[in-house]
């Protein structure tokens, strides 16, 4: 304890409040007991006579942090999650060069996805939706800036999976399926495409992060834009256009004989209804939502074959199907 105290006393405070100089006391005890328990545990076995209790919860506090941040059961939501978080925040600020840095974004982005497949397989609640979109963004989010920080670094490059990536997405539009709300199928559909359109992410993520720290006043700024912009009908009625050229493109090539006819009604049923709040917009002039609206839609549509079920084959692990979910 004297000679942690120590050392942080030697680190700059100009900067450092209270709260985070407690935060970063705790995470580094945390390391330090992720580190020892292995050690310590194997030394519990030589200690014959200290009662067993105790050696249980000696070795709970010990090896519990180490669960929380190896285990993709350890969730959004989860009492233990917190802890994860707080140990991957000092793995990244004790990286020592941009490419370890941008290692180990990627690297925290699959663990996101893992969880995010684990809360796919059992959906109970609003809050798993809830949790599973949260989880789905963070991991797009840092792939991004696994990419942001490897721009900076001349000649360097990482070795970036984005077909495992694309592939535990597409295992997650499986488990979740056509009949989840509607809401929670657009965010993994768009995750899926921004995964899709690398330079497209990266640009918007780097956006992003450069206004980190002024959300509000962005989202103020956009929305003063917004009303600035001219409504271009052209444009808009194009995009349209080539939206429901796409759709129908899908409904000859999705047929009953592939796919199970129920799910084939329910996609065709929402890109439909979709497609007229467009038009809808448009003739509104509604420049607010519409752009939006068609994104999502376009997302929906191309990673529709992911969310429903192919003949003779159900969507595996997907406990959620079937409950009657007021999506549509």
């Amino acid at each position: 304890m004297d000679k942690l105290n120590i050392k942080l006393n030697k680190l700059p405070r100009a900067r450092m409040g209270f709260g985070k100089r407690t935060k970063l006391k705790f995470s580094l005890y945390v390391l330090i007991w992720q580190k020892k328990s292995r050690l310590f545990l194997l030394g519990l076995k030589n200690l014959k006579h200290v009662p067993a209790a105790l050696l249980v919860l000696l070795s709970l506090v010990f090896s519990i942090p180490a669960y929380a941040y190896n285990s993709p059961r350890v969730t959004e939501g989860h009492i233990l999650y917190p802890v994860k978080k707080v140990i991957e925040e000092v793995e990244i600020k004790t990286a020592s060069t941009e490419i370890e840095i941008a290692q180990k974004y990627e690297k925290f982005s699959e663990r996101r996805l893992d969880e995010a497949k684990v809360i796919s397989e059992n959906i109970d609640s609003d809050e798993d939706r809830e949790n599973l979109s949260k989880t789905i963004e963070a991991a797009v989010e840092l792939q991004a800036k696994a990419e942001v920080t490897t721009k900076y670094v001349p000649g360097k490059a990482l070795g970036l999976e984005k077909n495992m990536q694309r592939e535990k997405l597409n295992s997650i539009a499986e488990a979740v399926g056509i009949e989840e709300k509607e809401e929670l199928i657009e965010d993994i559909a768009e995750a899926m495409d921004q995964i899709d359109l690398k330079e497209k992410q990266t640009k918007f993520f780097q956006e992003r992060l450069r206004n980190a720290s002024t959300t509000i006043n962005t989202k103020e700024n956009e929305r003063k834009e917004q009303k600035k912009e001219n409504f271009d009908d052209l444009d808009y009625s194009q995009k349209a256009e080539e939206l429901k050229e796409s759709i129908n493109s899908l409904k000859t090539e999705f047929t009953s004989e592939d796919f199970e006819e129920k799910d084939l009604e329910t996609l065709f049923e929402r890109l439909d209804r979709r497609v007229e709040k467009v038009d809808e917009s448009i003739g509104e002039k509604d420049s607010k939502n519409i752009n939006g609206l068609i994104n999502s839609t376009k997302a929906i549509t191309n990673n529709a074959e992911h969310f429903i079920k192919k003949k003779g084959k159900g969507n595996s692990g997907n406990s959620s199907q079937g409950r009657g979910k007021s999506g549509k």
